[in-house]
């Protein structure tokens, strides 16, 4: 049965997760637009530190707002029960928890072996699904807000 949630509450739940989809949407674009693409550039000699380096930094900006994403949509879930809004907004992460977990993750460590023209290119291809499932999300989110916000 679901918790009862004042409106107040679901207002700064949503917002929170608007902020962390701005963040989110910001690092896939970067990503996908200029770090992804330069992977080529790097050469054979330095590639695995890089990579190394990078798959770390990027761990730590990431997981943390990925874990909270899931979190929160998880509660919002959990708290508004079977309304279409909540499951559409975990649904989403969910399929950015798959793809990442599924196609992303495994095509990085292919490369944290060394460098792959083929691997990379599936990577930069592949990525356009968290890219474009990260932008949905966002405006999704900010609709919600905007939604709930006129209702009150």
């Amino acid at each position: 049965m679901p918790i009862s949630l004042s409106n107040e509450l679901l207002l700064i739940l949503v917002f929170v997760q608007v902020l962390l989809a701005t963040a989110m949407v910001a690092l896939i674009w970067c990503v996908q637009i200029v770090l992804y693409p330069q992977f080529r550039d790097i050469g054979e000699p330095y590639w695995r530190r890089y990579h190394q380096i990078y798959m770390r930094r990027f761990a730590c900006l990431v997981v943390p707002i990925m874990l909270l994403e899931i979190a929160l949509a998880g509660f919002g879930l959990l708290v508004l029960g079977d309304r279409t809004l909540p499951i559409v907004g975990f649904l989403l992460v969910g399929a950015l928890w798959g793809s990442t977990g599924l196609i992303q993750v495994p095509l990085h460590r292919g490369l944290s072996v060394a460098f792959s023209p083929d691997i990379h290119r599936k990577l930069v291809v592949t990525n356009w699904i968290r890219t474009v499932l990260w932008t949905v999300r966002w405006v999704f989110l900010i609709w919600w807000l905007i939604h709930l916000r006129t209702a009150t």
